[in-house]
């Protein structure tokens, strides 16, 4: 049986997914939770240790042994305080250790609660990062916990290896509260570098690309753009902040604005959302993209940084490559029917804004937009005025 905290199951869940076997558990009472979750399952290989310190090098061990990541869990109190010694070694040897360190509930923060020390205040040469995950009592902090738990696994060998910290927040009423049978299906996050293999699969897909704000792109980032929404049944979401007026666009910040929520469900959810760029300061998008299943649709970031954007609560796939090169690999050099394109273009072209609006500055935008010179630069400064004027298209130049 698996514990009744939902973060522990999404830990649980995760490190089996993302195939992390060897587990080095120290003794307690306030991890007993995950200890007892990976200790009965045959995915895991355990490994206890009574003193803390002496674990940690353990697993530095283990980790030049196998070649293979290796998790650590420890007890609340000082424990945490004990694996600096070994986390540190850790640092500067590049092993990728995740120490799954638990603490009591934050409302507890010095307020004297026993066995309470601030588990988070490592030193900075101890861990690349800390990740303090969320008590989850509702489905944002559950979606928070997946991002933040593939975010720190990722964290391991991301760029140069190393160790993570992942701690969890516990209530001493959950510590023996084991009543869940079966672990959750997590939705798992990959990120994939230039050479890695890329499990991507676009046949029959209908694919949303998003430009959020971006710079005017160049030639061949264009050239690769268009190449490959020519080659597949998708369509180019822009808004004035994307800077992009080329194939296949539609400004349809509009028509997300008139349309429900289960009419874009039924009608116009893609199969697949592509990211580029930064935000697109979009609330008609968010609001018809974040709401429903996490498993609607599969989201793809492209970014040269490589981080976890979950902006909608569906990534499952980054890929730490400019967006060019992202392009250029999946283009398929053939032309196909663009179905998903004409329903969009269809059904924004059959919006008619009315000539005659009340003074306010959507008005404003109706009577200015046609007047402003070409190749002329456009800040909008305030949401308000991008949102207004999102409902109007602007010369390319």
């Amino acid at each position: 049986m698996y514990s009744s905290v939902k973060h522990v199951q999404i830990v649980i869940s995760l490190l089996k997914q993302h195939g992390i076997s060897h587990i080095v558990i120290n003794p307690g009472f306030t991890n007993v939770p995950i200890v007892q979750g990976i200790q009965n399952d045959l995915d895991f290989t355990c490994y206890s240790i009574v003193d803390e310190r002496s674990a940690m090098y353990f697993a530095i061990g283990l980790h030049l042994k196998t070649g293979e990541r290796i998790a650590t869990t420890c007890t609340s109190a000082q424990a945490t305080r004990n694996y600096i010694p070994g986390l540190t070694e850790a640092f500067y040897k590049k092993v990728p250790i995740l120490a799954i360190t638990v603490s009591k509930h934050p409302k507890y923060d010095y307020q004297r609660y026993p066995q309470h020390p601030i588990q988070t205040s490592l030193p900075e040469d101890a861990v690349k990062k800390t990740f303090a995950l969320p008590y989850v009592s509702d489905k944002n902090g559950e979606l928070q916990c997946v991002r933040m738990v593939n975010e720190a696994i990722l964290e391991l060998t991301h760029r140069c290896m190393g160790p993570v910290q992942l701690n969890l927040p516990i209530l001493d009423s959950d510590l023996i509260q084991f009543t869940v049978s079966e672990l959750p299906k997590v939705r798992v996050i990959n990120r994939y570098m230039q050479w890695d293999v890329w499990d991507i699969n676009l046949v029959n897909k209908k694919i949303m690309l998003v430009i959020g704000e971006c710079t005017p792109m160049t030639y061949k980032q264009k050239t690769a753009l268009e190449s490959f929404v020519e080659s597949q049944n998708a369509f180019v979401y822009v808004n004035h902040l994307s800077n992009y007026h080329g194939k296949y666009s539609v400004a349809a910040n509009i028509l997300l604005s008139t349309i429900s929520e289960r009419q874009f469900k039924n009608d116009f959810q893609p199969d697949i959302l592509i990211t580029i760029g930064g935000q697109s300061g979009d609330y008609s998008l968010l609001r018809k993209l974040i709401p429903g299943n996490e498993n609607e649709f599969e989201h793809y970031h492209i970014s040269e940084d490589g981080e976890i954007v979950d902006t909608f609560d569906k990534l499952t796939k980054v890929f730490e490559v400019p967006f060019a090169l992202f392009f250029t690999k999946l283009s398929l050099n053939q032309k196909v029917p663009h179905p998903y394109y004409k329903l969009w273009i269809s059904a924004y072209k059959s919006i008619q804004i009315p000539d005659r609006l009340p003074l306010s500055n959507i008005y404003m935008a109706q009577q200015l937009h046609k007047q402003i010179p070409q190749n002329s630069t456009l800040n909008f400064a305030i949401l308000n005025s991008l949102r207004s004027w999102s409902l109007f298209e602007l010369h390319p130049s």
